[in-house]
């Protein structure tokens, strides 16, 4: 399978937790990319419930969900996983996600992405290689979805209200994949 959805994921009082201690955009916790998105910049300063949360996304058996081998979780280093927020009039355009770590020799094999709040708009949208949608994933809270990283293009549509959201990578050691950042069709 490529891709599930797990509603109720997590317990709502540590979701409610994290959404409640989300860090201020000038609290210099931040990576901003070029299209807007923010995203986790130093892991040590996570909010004690995004932590929390995160051992809990760490302990999905992806492997068999997923028909992957061997991946492990990155809960260490989060390289651009962690905390993800877009504003409202954000999306992000059609892309694949990294293939390898900039630093270590990994293979990233899964994404994990789990809601934080209702979005007005903001559907993860998968896609084919063409860019033809396949299916489009509403954002609501505590809301998880995975997928598997290779070859699966897909895309944000335009936020009509903030989108936060705790991403966590799976990764496996090897060879497979040159790309260290996101390839945008």
């Amino acid at each position: 399978m490529s891709h599930i959805v797990i509603d109720d994921f997590a317990p709502k009082g540590l979701v409610r937790s994290l959404t409640e201690t989300w860090l201020p955009p000038d609290s210099g916790h931040w990576h901003r990319y070029e299209n807007g998105k923010r995203a986790t910049k130093d892991p040590e300063r996570l909010p004690q419930a995004a932590k929390e949360l995160l051992r809990v996304m760490s302990t999905i058996d992806v492997d068999s969900m997923l028909g992957i081998d061997d991946s492990f979780p990155d809960v260490e280093f989060l390289h651009g996983a962690g905390l993800h927020q877009i504003d409202a009039g954000g999306s992000l355009g059609l892309h694949l996600d990294s293939e390898r770590h900039p630093l270590l020799p990994w293979r990233r094999e899964a994404s994990v992405v789990l809601y934080l709040d209702d979005c007005d708009g903001g559907e993860l949208e998968l896609c084919d290689a063409t860019g033809q949608q396949i299916e489009a994933i509403e954002t609501r809270s505590n809301r998880l979805v995975m997928f598997a990283t290779p070859s699966q293009w897909h895309r944000v549509a335009e936020c009509r209200s903030t989108r936060r959201s705790l991403c966590l990578f799976f990764w496996s050691r090897g060879d497979g994949g040159t790309e260290t950042r996101a390839k945008f069709a």
